[in-house]
């Protein structure tokens, strides 16, 4: 055991240099946390057989790159969607049909469903100059599948006004790759 007062308070101060840059660099990564994605993976969904509803039958897609940013904030970027709306499930012609290229959505976190409990919300506007059709989508991911990274799951599209007429709710096919 060294005596000398001199050494040990250098050794304390040296143990007190380095926990504190330890402290710096916990501090530091907590301040960029925010800005930095919990998992980043690609979405892929798909309505190809047509699902009816309110007598029409609806055909879409969706493909994005997802971004957990945390429980509560969720990020899609480069996202692709696009739909038909047919009034014959055989037929070819399309009623309304429409596709968007939307750079960055964020779901909504003031979203309070009365149905679709545990889902994240994404608000979409697909307009006629992007398009031949027009109208609200609300696309609805569960919580609990995109938190957990689960393969694949269901999801739903919420259109609305679409073409000033239509409206419904569709489900789609969702994958992460």
């Amino acid at each position: 055991m060294n005596d000398d007062p001199l050494t040990e308070s250098g050794l304390f101060l040296s143990r007190f240099y380095i926990l504190g840059e330890k402290m710096k660099f916990l501090l530091l990564s907590l301040l960029l946390l925010p800005f930095y994605s919990l998992a980043s993976t690609k979405i892929e969904c798909v309505q190809a057989k047509g699902w009816e509803t309110n007598e029409m039958f609806v055909k879409a897609s969706l493909a994005a790159k997802l971004e957990i940013l945390s429980n509560k904030n969720v990020l899609l970027q480069n996202l692709t969607l696009s739909y038909s709306i047919h009034d014959d499930k055989l037929s070819s012609y399309a009623w309304s049909e429409g596709q968007s290229h939307f750079t960055s959505v964020n779901n909504n976190p003031n979203y309070t469903p009365r149905k679709y409990l545990n889902y994240f919300q994404f608000q979409t506007y697909i307009s006629s100059h992007d398009s031949l059709g027009y109208g609200y989508i609300d696309i609805l991911l569960p919580k609990e599948a995109i938190m957990t990274q689960q393969e694949s799951f269901n999801a739903y599209l919420q259109m609305t006004g679409m073409d000033d007429h239509f409206g419904g709710t569709i489900k789609i096919y969702c994958r992460l790759l």
